[in-house]
């Protein structure tokens, strides 16, 4: 009978969206691309796999049955790929490391289920390197840049 004196006769909890979450994950990613330039009948191709880690947080409102709210993203993908036979260049390093995004949402609570919509802006840093380029062509300059 105690168990049954800890809520009062016609208490209920009411689920809700609303507030701050946050949360971790990881993935993985296998890619194979090739790129003929017909010009020249050279091809390219590219096999990587890669993991990523990253997280997330965000804050969500409720009004009623509608949700909305804000989240961030940020992540780091272990990518390194090698890119063979490029037309000119010849061979190129790339990797995508940090990528990371700001989104809102807006939705509708349905008993537990909250379908919605979200936009927002989404950034990454991608490192290109054209071996050997700078050699071929006489500059004597390395081709890293920071973009």
């Amino acid at each position: 009978m105690i168990a049954a004196d800890i809520l009062e006769p016609g208490a209920t909890t009411e689920w809700t969206w609303q507030g701050f979450y946050a949360g971790a994950f990881g993935a993985g990613t296998l890619e194979h691309s090739k790129i003929r330039e017909p010009n020249i009948g050279a091809d390219m191709t590219h096999n990587v796999g890669s993991p990523t880690i990253g997280g997330f947080a965000g804050y969500n409102f409720q009004s009623g049955n509608i949700v909305y709210g804000v989240e961030g993203e940020l992540a780091y993908r272990f990518k390194k790929g090698h890119f063979h036979d490029v037309p000119g260049p010849g061979n190129v390093d790339e990797s995508l490391c940090l990528f990371g995004s700001v989104k809102g949402r807006v939705g509708m609570e349905m008993g537990g289920i909250l379908p919605y919509l979200t936009a927002g802006v989404t950034a990454s840093q991608l490192k290109a390197n054209a071996i050997g380029y700078a050699e071929r062509n006489g500059s004597g300059r390395d081709c890293r840049r920071r973009r």
